[in-house]
């Protein structure tokens, strides 16, 4: 799979943990920010649930989508601090469902979040009439392990950029979703070689992919 290149033709519909906004310095924003150099980017954001609605309504990054999840204003937007080609896309509101255990409630509750995802993301195919494209999933495991017949991209990514299995909270339920999407997807980047032995264990499409400094970060110091 790895000898189909990325080319200027294609979009990247991009779905990630690390929320655009997010204060951490996130790889998977500067990937994108990469990309997008030379092709459409899609920056689908890793979904707020209705407990992050709650606990945090006053916080600059709820405030910033309220009116997206309240229908009086469009999901798509730009931001001056990124390219011109990188598309910012929120997804509704989720369910929060990581205390639950591994049953059926949960996997109920798994499906109807994934419809809230894969609405913004058909929504964002059907506006931007795109055709060929990567999708790539930067290390969120936890929606659509497999993509749906109707959404058929040149080549389906994961990234893996860490051991998902040593905090408690990721493992209780990304352990097991992250074999499903490896399983699932055509190709897994992994950012270190120890992960990289992990993951192509289980299927055998898993690439080192290593992430890289921002030198102009470095600059601002």
């Amino acid at each position: 799979m790895m000898d189909k290149e990325i080319t200027t033709k294609e979009d990247i519909l991009f779905f990630t943990l690390s929320r655009w906004d997010s204060p951490i310095s996130s790889p998977s924003l500067a990937l994108a920010k990469e990309f997008a150099k030379t092709n459409r980017v899609f920056y689908v954001d890793h979904p707020f649930s209705f407990k992050d609605l709650v606990s945090n309504y006053n916080s600059n990054q709820i405030k910033d989508r309220k009116k997206v999840w309240f229908g009086s204003s469009t999901r798509f937007s730009q931001n001056s601090s990124l390219p011109e080609n990188l598309i910012i896309v929120t997804p509704g509101l989720t369910m929060p469902i990581n205390f639950l255990p591994e049953g059926k409630m949960y996997n109920s509750l798994s499906e109807f979040n994934n419809k809230i995802v894969l609405r913004a993301i058909r929504e964002t195919i059907d506006k931007f009439d795109i055709k060929d494209f990567i999708y790539f999933n930067a290390f969120d495991p936890f929606f659509i392990q497999k993509l749906p017949g109707d959404i058929k991209p040149k080549v389906s990514v994961y990234q893996s950029m860490d051991d998902i299995s040593q905090v408690a909270y990721t493992h209780k339920h990304g352990s097991r979703l992250e074999k499903e999407i490896i399983s699932n997807f055509d190709v897994t980047l992994t950012t270190g070689k120890e992960l990289h032995r992990i993951k192509n264990d289980i299927k055998g499409s898993a690439y080192y992919h290593p992430n890289a400094a921002d030198l102009d970060l470095f600059k601002k110091v």
